[in-house]
């Protein structure tokens, strides 16, 4: 009987040789979905802090001093200076806030002359807002927003007809809000805020003891505010 075994030896390597060859000319093998590794997600917080300053221009109306009703009014512009927290999903935020008008003197002219009351008042104002972004434009973000609040207003003096009298009650009354302005990115956490709010801070009534009261009618203002908003990550 004949042996075949170096033949067979020889035509075995030269397949294995083949084989290696082509295998080397093949595509990477493709995982299955479940074999594929993963992408590491970043830890994100949706929470934000802010800060706000700005100007405002209060304007009243409907007012009464003393029994006579109030005819015109004039209010000194003054700063705001506020800040406040909340978060963010997506396209919508909400935050609450805190801000502080600065000292603002009040000169309400009756029938009986101009101005009959002066008066200087101090209020904080406190809110809890919503805003809905309108999308990302050449780096800027455009928003609306709408708030609900109470503003505390504290008379600091008030002088009637020359005379400086006496007053003694503080006030707390619901407050609404309506905002616009856009956002701009300077990092990935800190942006710049800039907006126009108009606020609406209710009626109000002053109490002088044994000397009747002054209404101030419905309390309103027009704010210009520059923010920043710092992203906690």
């Amino acid at each position: 009987m004949k042996s075949y075994k170096l033949p067979g030896l020889v035509c075995a390597a030269s397949l294995a040789f083949i084989a290696t060859a082509d295998a080397a000319d093949l595509p990477p093998l493709d995982l299955p979905e479940w074999r594929a590794p993963k992408p590491v997600q970043e830890f994100f917080s949706p929470w934000y802090v802010r800060v706000d300053a700005g100007y405002r221009s209060s304007e009243a109306s409907g007012g009464i001093a003393f029994g006579n009703p109030i005819r015109s009014t004039k209010i000194e512009d003054s700063p705001t200076i506020g800040g406040g927290f909340g978060a963010k999903w997506n396209w919508l935020r909400a935050d609450l806030t805190v801000d502080y008008g600065g000292q603002t003197k009040f000169l309400g002219t009756t029938s009986l002359g101009a101005p009959e009351v002066i008066q200087r008042m101090q209020n904080l104002t406190t809110l809890a807002n919503g805003y809905l972004d309108l999308g990302t434009w050449w780096g800027f973000t455009p928003y609306v927003g709408l708030g609900a609040g109470y503003t505390y207003l504290k008379p600091a003096e008030l002088t009637r007809s020359g005379v400086m009298q006496t007053v003694t009650n503080n006030t707390w009354n619901f407050s609404w809000a309506a905002m616009a302005g856009t956002t701009i990115s300077l990092s990935s956490n800190l942006l710049i805020d800039l907006n126009y709010r108009y606020l609406d801070m209710g009626e109000t009534t002053t109490n002088v003891p044994n000397g009747g009261n002054v209404n101030y009618g419905s309390w309103t203002a027009n704010e210009f505010r520059l923010g920043l908003r710092y992203l906690i990550q």
